[in-house]
């Protein structure tokens, strides 16, 4: 039996390969596929060396879009938009994809601004003809590629249909809510826990959107645009990431995207998973928002314990940030636990960083155990059950 998550080397962003299954026939979950670039290098390759259905081609049982940052769902689009034109061309497709997941901008607004809906229209209109400008400042460029991938997540959802592909089945075909998968979802034995986005969460938006609305009318044109773009960032970073919990054989996972820690401990709680100010234990976390320092906190790690962590970045934007790894160490002192990093070396002193990290680990905690991807490797893995022969391109953990 495999029970195993695989970290494709990503640059910025996540691109996650789940496999579960019997070792001779095994089934995968995509979970985002990166930014620009990834699919090209890391992920189409890796897709084409997996075993194929039937001889024919590798299958994909469901993918999952976590939200819609540019750093998780433009290779998820490049992989759609790939397999429109082998279609449409009657060339052989790289890959059959069972379901989609995905909480599309359009259906996030409707849910979350109902009646209120004016600005979407304009919104959407300057981000598909570049009206909105991007002046300095890193923040608003960050806001600006998350205006981009609203667009992004559109036609994610317009190929889906072209290949006829469900999304979201078993959620009325509108958001992937933890409401609406009160009853978890049975992959042959897998199961799927979806523990976030609440709908709760999705109110507190949209009341805080009608007080942001309001003030829209006082304000001029260019300060409309820089309030729709912070509001486009926060409503996918903290409130729209699909958050799964992942078992198979009593053997769990916790798939968190760029999800806040506060928010999935209270999804913990509210689910039932988790006693108030208690905590739950899983056997690997895929770490949220790539191990930031805005994200997450000591009191997080001590909540959620786990075996394994795997963090996903390149050390740009400050990501896995030391304060971050400093949480996770103090979080678990004395205690043995492994971390599985995409990168060792990268950008913005990832290198000097992680230098002075470890060797300070080394001296206090020998129980931490850190592992990273060999540089030309695709992919660096975490085998929860049985290890497995047939991935020989990846660092196996």
């Amino acid at each position: 039996m495999i029970f195993s998550l695989e970290a494709l080397q990503a640059g910025t962003g996540d691109c996650l390969l789940l496999h579960h299954g019997e070792a001779q026939d095994p089934r995968f979950l995509l979970i985002d596929g990166g930014p620009a670039g990834i699919y090209n290098g890391s992920l189409k390759p890796r897709l084409q060396s997996l075993p194929k259905t039937g001889g024919d081609k590798a299958s994909l049982e469901l993918t999952i879009v976590s939200h819609i940052d540019d750093d998780h769902i433009r290779g998820v689009l490049e992989l759609l938009s790939g397999l429109v034109t082998a279609r449409e061309r009657g060339e052989e497709e790289l890959c059959e994809i069972g379901e989609l997941w995905h909480n599309s901008f359009d259906g996030l607004w409707s849910r979350v601004a109902g009646a209120h809906t004016a600005s979407a229209p304009n919104l959407l209109a300057s981000i598909e003809s570049g009206a909105i400008a991007a002046p300095e400042g890193d923040e608003y460029l960050r806001s600006r590629l998350v205006l981009a991938s609203v667009g992004q997540g559109a036609k994610v959802r317009a190929a889906a249909d072209t290949l006829r592909i469900s999304v979201n089945d078993g959620f009325d075909g509108g958001l992937v809510t933890a409401e609406e998968g009160g009853v978890p979802v049975d992959l042959e034995g897998l199961k799927l826990t979806v523990l976030g986005p609440r709908q709760g969460e999705l109110d507190d938006l949209r009341a805080e959107w009608e007080k942001e609305e309001a003030k829209l009318a006082k304000k001029t044109a260019k300060e409309k645009e820089a309030c729709l773009a912070d509001y486009a960032n926060r409503t996918a970073e903290n409130l729209s990431s699909i958050v799964v919990l992942a078992e198979l054989e009593g053997v769990r996972m916790l798939l968190s995207g760029d999800c806040g820690g506060d928010l999935i401990l209270k999804d913990l709680e509210q689910r039932g998973l988790m006693p108030q100010g208690g905590k739950f234990a899983v056997d690997l976390m895929k770490v949220p928002h790539h191990g930031s320092s805005h994200s997450l906190d000591q009191d997080f790690f001590e909540r959620i314990p786990a075996k394994y962590y795997v963090i996903s970045g390149n050390g740009k934007h400050g990501i896995p940030h030391p304060d971050a790894l400093g949480w996770l160490s103090a979080a678990r002192t004395g205690e043995e636990y492994d971390a599985v990093l995409t990168n060792r070396t990268g950008e913005e002193n990832l290198t000097e960083h992680l230098d002075t990290f470890l060797k300070s680990e080394e001296g206090k905690e020998p129980k931490h155990r850190y592992h990273f991807r060999n540089d030309g490797d695709l992919s660096i893995r975490v085998d929860l059950l049985d290890r497995v022969p047939y991935l020989k391109r990846c660092t196996t953990v």
